[in-house]
């Protein structure tokens, strides 16, 4: 396997670790399956979109082009309180950073 290949995979494992994350979250808070899904999908989006700005590999060719637009499309349909979101970035940017953190060798792989 390449280094790419490896270095993609690592981070599309990320961005579904912030998913998982963030969907465990939305269900300990009791809310609906289209919140949830809403959500999530925001939460990925925004990690995919960081991963591709600090060039980690995240779908580096483009296929789901992630833009700002997108994502404050996303952000503004989001029918939960605004600390809501704020956890779910927050969420993202933890994931994120583990990920540089890892790829650095500063913060050993589990």
């Amino acid at each position: 396997m390449s280094e790419r290949t490896a270095t993609r995979r690592e981070n599309i494992r990320a961005v579904w670790q912030t998913e998982q994350v963030v969907e465990e979250w939305t269900q300990e808070r009791g809310y609906s399956d289209t919140q949830s899904f809403a959500l999530i999908r925001y939460a990925g989006t925004v990690a995919e979109r960081m991963a591709r700005q600090l060039r980690l590999g995240v779908n580096p060719e483009g296929d789901a082009q992630v833009d700002l637009m997108s994502i404050k499309v996303q952000r503004e349909a989001l029918d939960v309180p605004p600390a809501d979101i704020a956890i779910a970035e927050m969420v993202v940017i933890e994931n994120v950073l583990r990920m540089v953190l890892q790829k650095t060798g500063e913060l050993p792989i589990k």
